[in-house]
């Protein structure tokens, strides 16, 4: 994290703890409020975009793929 300081503007060094791996790395604790997502066994997806194109984006994505 000491690397780090001379390219962290001067702003935001009193934050470098917040963006280092150490508070990135654990998980937050279990909640009251978690929630599951019940799966049904062997259920496939169903095919869909997640957001709309247009024809223009689609035709320019199949040429890039």
């Amino acid at each position: 994290m000491t690397d780090d300081v001379g390219r962290i503007p001067a702003q935001y060094q009193n934050f470098m703890q917040v963006f280092g791996n150490v508070m990135a790395e654990p998980l937050p604790p279990d909640m009251p409020t978690d929630h599951a997502i019940d799966l049904k066994p062997n259920y496939k997806l169903p095919y869909g975009r997640i957001y709309n194109l247009t024809e223009f984006d689609v035709k320019m994505h199949k040429a890039y793929i």
